[in-house]
């Protein structure tokens, strides 16, 4: 039966067509039938956790406005009733208040000084690296300003991307392609598979992929028993992992780089029959590849020419890599990793402001940390508002500490420091259990 426009339903009505071959949703009071458009959406699976529930604040919280202009055709009908509760309604008012208040309008000086700091450290790398004599003293201060403008390329790339500093979507990819591809590596195709499903499902069991790490982490007793029957050289590791993580985390970069290869080239097929719908953005994955191409063109070029032999060039190479990783990770972890993890299903039964703060930790601010992070010290408030610009956090922070505390929220912040003790402190005691979690697997 094809449901009228003008019909009113329940919410528990809409549960009811919860999945990819019927999927309904709801955005502000209104019920949507998108099951012919969930494989075309432009961000990917991460919409898939949402079918037959309401999802209008990861909707708002994700989307510009010109994108609503896409919902009438899939529209067959309202609500039989507000679905907000007084919660909800009030952070969703708090929401509004910021929108009315100019706080989504980015300064593009701040932007333009960002990238500009970024270009700088790049040209350092390059000219202590490729120009300089070569000694140690250059090549060293020529690795630490490459990494640092790795570092800041993903910071600056994500805000972009969250269309925090224009409106439309070209004017927003144009920049992270040059520092995010050509300059570190980095792909939009595999940072939008992997970030938004993440903001949308943030320390969901089996929905966000930065907590789906095992073997090589636990980071609950849930991704242990998941993972199935683990040998003797697997549980050593995850009881040692604590041990293990920060060694570790100096690699991240060369992953994430390697990944974004793969994204672009190996799942060209599974990408094209994702985008089937919408030839530009499938193009986009050509653009990619050939940013990607010369991202390492130029990276190979620079360290492989200056250096008097192989083992020299490639020992360099590693160095820069390794502190990149090192400087873009340890703020990332600390910035979920030991923070409260849900099970399956989640996203129905929590809401979508407390789910964002139980599962977020933030880094006491500073002018030093706020650009060494990226603005991503203030957590809890990019969760909520991820298109804010970043340079509005700090304006914002009292009003949902406030909010927090009135509604018996938790609020994390913490030290840096602090905070990377805790997610080692949390690896530590869910290695502890990984026997035990095995042992009663095999007891079922």
């Amino acid at each position: 039966m094809v449901a009228e426009a003008g019909q009113t339903y329940s919410a528990s009505e809409v549960a009811q067509h919860g999945t990819m071959d019927d999927f309904w949703i709801i955005i502000h009071d209104e019920v949507y039938d998108i099951t012919s458009f969930v494989s075309k959406h432009p961000g990917g699976p991460v919409i898939e956790p949402y079918a037959g529930l309401d999802a209008t604040d990861v909707f708002d919280a994700m989307h510009p406005e010109w994108v609503t202009k896409w919902l009438p055709p899939y529209r067959i009908g309202s609500l039989n009733k507000p679905n907000a509760t007084p919660f909800q309604a009030e952070y969703r008012a708090l929401r509004a208040d910021f929108v009315k208040e100019g706080l989504y309008e980015s300064r593009k000086t701040f932007y333009a000084t960002m990238a500009s700091i970024s270009l700088a450290l790049v040209a350092t790398g390059i000219v202590c690296i490729g120009v300089m004599p070569n000694t140690w003293c250059w090549n060293a201060i020529g690795c630490v300003a490459l990494a640092f403008f790795w570092q800041q390329n993903g910071w600056i790339s994500h805000d972009y991307l969250h269309y925090s500093v224009f409106d439309s979507r070209l004017s927003n990819w144009v920049l992270p392609w040059i520092l995010g591809a050509v300059g570190s590596g980095y792909t939009y195709i595999w940072w939008s598979r992997k970030h938004n499903t993440h903001h949308a499902v943030p320390n969901i069991v089996d929905g966000d992929p930065d907590i789906d790490t095992m073997p090589i982490l636990a980071w609950s007793e849930r991704n242990i028993q998941r993972v199935g029957p683990l040998g003797a050289f697997a549980r050593f590791w995850v009881r040692n992992q604590a041990w293990f993580f920060m060694p570790l985390l100096a690699f991240a970069r060369i992953s994430w780089t390697i990944q974004s290869g793969m994204t672009v080239f190996e799942d060209a097929e599974q990408y094209a029959v994702w985008r089937r719908s919408n030839k530009s953005l499938t193009a986009w994955r050509y653009i990619e590849s050939f940013g990607q191409i010369l991202y390492w063109t130029w990276t190979f070029a620079l360290f492989f020419v200056s250096q008097d032999s192989l083992v020299h060039a490639v020992g360099l190479w590693l160095a820069a890599q390794l502190l990149s990783g090192l400087l873009l990770a340890s703020p990332f972890v600390v910035n979920h990793s030991g923070m409260e993890v849900f099970h399956e299903g989640s996203a129905r039964y929590v809401n979508f402001f407390e789910l964002q703060a139980r599962t977020g930790r933030n880094i006491d601010p500073s002018l030093f940390m706020n650009w060494f992070t990226g603005g991503l010290n203030f957590q809890i408030e990019h969760h909520l508002y991820p298109r804010m610009p970043r340079h509005s956090y700090p304006l914002i922070k009292p009003r949902v500490e406030a909010l927090c505390a009135k509604h018996n929220i938790p609020y994390h912040s913490v030290g840096f420091f602090t905070g990377l003790a805790e997610v080692v402190q949390h690896l530590a005691k869910t290695g502890a259990s990984v026997d035990r979690v095995v042992a009663d697997d095999k007891s079922l």
